[in-house]
């Protein structure tokens, strides 16, 4: 191996080792006690060190939201290849959401922070960059699920789409950040959701579907079928 190839790996290892010490503190104590600092306490370099792969906090923060949102990707990709029904398939991709949601849950919590305009100037060019094309990949992807039903016909299908996003987001939000939804009466924050997905697609005028491809069956069911 050449001195080149062994200090690629170094740095390689190196930075795997970061996003890891990184992503315990953020789950351990949250984002106010993630530093520079806070990351090389937890390893044998230093901060200078640190600082040569991220340019600060919440760059670093940035890459664990594009690895986070990767993850995503790969999962609504699988929703959106589904041999279903648009319902079962918009069904897969909002549970692709709450899995990844819930396997994630420190750096989806940020989401809102990291989206700020205040945050981002303090991102290298190259990640800002990933992540608006990883969203707007998730948001193609969605949007070809609704393009592709010949029933849709009350809106565009980018229309339809944003409906779903906005909704997803509102719904991982209350979850995510523990909202007391009982006090309003919504004891079973999903059961409700599910309802007003299929209210909102039924508003869309997208048939319902056939016994064999019921989107209870592919929510009961979506961790088994998203990782296949």
């Amino acid at each position: 191996m050449s001195i080149f190839c062994r200090k690629a790996e170094e740095r390689e290892q190196r930075d795997l080792l970061i996003l890891s010490i990184a992503r315990e503190i953020l789950h351990e104590q949250g984002v106010a006690a993630l530093s520079m600092q806070a990351v090389a306490d937890r390893t044998r370099y230093s901060k200078g060190t640190i600082y040569q792969h991220y340019a600060s906090k919440e760059d670093l923060v940035a890459r664990l939201m594009i690895e986070c949102g990767r993850q995503l990707q790969a999962l609504l990709g699988k929703a959106a290849a589904y041999d279903g029904s648009t319902r079962c398939r918009v069904a897969l991709g909002s549970a692709a959401f709450l899995i990844n949601a819930s396997r994630n849950a420190s750096i989806v919590s940020l989401v809102p922070t990291v989206k700020s305009a205040a945050f981002m100037q303090k991102v290298s060019a190259e990640h800002a960059t990933l992540i608006t094309q990883l969203d707007q990949k998730m948001l193609q992807m969605i949007t070809g699920i609704f393009d592709a039903d010949p029933d849709l016909k009350r809106c565009s299908a980018l229309q339809a789409a944003f409906g779903w996003w906005a909704m997803m987001w509102g719904l991982q939000e209350a979850i995510g950040k523990g909202w007391n939804l009982q006090e309003l009466g919504i004891d079973n924050p999903l059961e409700y959701f599910n309802t007003s997905l299929q209210v909102y697609l039924d508003g869309l005028e997208i048939k319902p579907d056939l016994p064999w491809q019921d989107w209870r069956y592919v929510l009961g069911n979506a961790v088994k079928i998203l990782e296949e």
